[in-house]
């Protein structure tokens, strides 16, 4: 990315990390390994971001999902999502202070399924 005929104070850090980085750079490319994170678009894939983030993601990539999606989208992709671990979906619903009898995969159902494939 070049930069041209940009005065020096507006190439302080704080300036660049909060207007020209956009989300894409913000959270870590290592949690998207099946796909490639350049063609992700975060509007209509929120889902799939949020729960890239809250299953892999660190603490400075769950502070840029905040940034980018309201707690109301993530909690509600928290309560409906079946491809969390139960540890990570456990972990969340503490830190939301959410009722864990709501969470999809934290039901029976949902977690017999897993035995019903491999029995081992």
């Amino acid at each position: 990315m070049k930069i041209r005929n940009i005065p020096n104070y507006f190439l302080n850090y704080k300036f660049f990390v909060i207007y020209n980085i956009d989300m894409k750079t913000k959270i870590r490319s290592q949690i998207f390994w099946d796909t490639d994170p350049k063609t992700i678009d975060y509007n209509k894939n929120k889902e799939y971001v949020i729960k890239k983030v809250l299953e892999y993601g660190n603490e400075n990539d769950f502070r840029n999902l905040r940034k980018k999606y309201p707690s109301k989208v993530i909690k509600s992709t928290l309560m409906n999502a079946r491809g969390l671990s139960p540890k990570s979906a456990n972990f969340w619903a503490i830190i939301f202070n959410m009722d864990q009898n709501k969470i999809k995969c934290l039901k029976k159902p949902y977690l017999k399924k897993h035995t019903i494939y491999w029995p081992h």
